[in-house]
């Protein structure tokens, strides 16, 4: 496992018996977006800050397939060279977003182990 994931084991088998069922992917989302509250809040503490702007276009997403974390939008075009870096440019890699899920993974793995426990007693 890299630094950057988490992975939930059975999570592809547990969309396959879902559909099966004919039940929605929305319980999952719903379980997508609690896990990635937590990565959000601890990467809106840790993000380097200058003018807010970076800080302020973080936003979680939960999705059938998993928790989303972003950062940037069309007018914070430099979300990416912040968190890994530009040798060309010398500038150092401040990876925020990894760092935010690393201090945040068990809690994570709970709510999904939590959620995840609960959709399968539904199905």
């Amino acid at each position: 496992m890299s630094q950057n994931t988490v992975k939930v084991e059975g999570l592809r088998e547990l969309r396959k018996a879902l559909k099966t069922a004919n039940i929605g992917y929305e319980d999952l989302k719903a379980a997508g977006l609690e896990a990635a509250v937590p990565v959000l809040k601890e990467a809106k503490v840790i993000v380097p800050v200058l003018s807010g702007a970076l800080e302020q276009s973080l936003r979680a997403a939960g999705q059938a397939s998993g928790a989303v974390v972003r950062a940037g939008f069309k007018s914070v075009p430099y979300a990416g060279v912040v968190h890994f870096g530009s040798p060309q440019r010398n500038i150092t890699p401040r990876p925020y977003l990894y760092d935010a899920l690393d201090r945040r993974q068990s809690e994570v793995v709970a709510i999904y182990e939590k959620r995840i426990n609960n959709i399968s007693k539904s199905i």
